[in-house]
């Protein structure tokens, strides 16, 4: 909310009555909510985080009627004898629901409101393990874009499943592009 206050809010004073005339849209590069966790290689050898906000606790609490605190080494590391961890797959889901809510939806909101387009990609879309790692939101970030986009730098790059991917969100809630 505060971004788009001093952002957005900001270029509606100055240009809006060019919005959805010379200025079509507003193209967002690479948001994420952070990565599942990051080494930080230092002197010490190293810290493992995740990315977490101070809501977390209680929205994944909301959602999954546990706490995840009992379960933080399970977010980065595997659990002897287990193949998946619920409560990993559980943090994915919080991190990602909680990252569209907070951005994804309030910022299409406003770009529709305002006549605009809201356009640009998540960060890395491909591989899947890259996705997962990363934000896991990119198909439910693109429902909230009226021009949902992906980011082929190259012609050399085959990202077939994340130009599908966009493709179908776009058949699927109507969108033109």
């Amino acid at each position: 909310a505060k971004f788009m206050e001093i952002t957005h809010e900001a270029y509606r004073r100055e240009v809006g009555a060019h919005f959805g005339k010379t200025i079509p849209g507003i193209f967002t590069d690479e948001p994420n909510p952070g990565p599942v966790f990051r080494e930080w290689f230092d002197n010490d050898g190293g810290d493992v985080s995740i990315a977490w906000t101070p809501r977390f606790p209680e929205q994944f609490q909301k959602m999954f009627g546990y706490d995840i605190s009992d379960h933080l080494p399970e977010i980065a590391y595997d659990v002897t004898g287990q193949v998946l961890s619920r409560p990993r797959y559980h943090y994915h889901h919080c991190k990602c629901r909680l990252f569209v809510e907070a951005f994804a939806r309030p910022m299409g909101q406003w770009c529709q409101e305002n006549h605009l387009l809201f356009t640009g990609h998540t960060l890395l879309e491909e591989p899947g393990s890259d996705n997962l790692t990363m934000g896991a939101a990119h198909m439910q970030f693109y429902p909230y874009m009226q021009a949902p986009g992906i980011d082929v730098l190259t012609e050399f790059e085959r990202i077939y499943i994340t130009a599908k991917q966009c493709v179908s969100v776009a058949h699927q809630t109507g969108r033109k592009w």
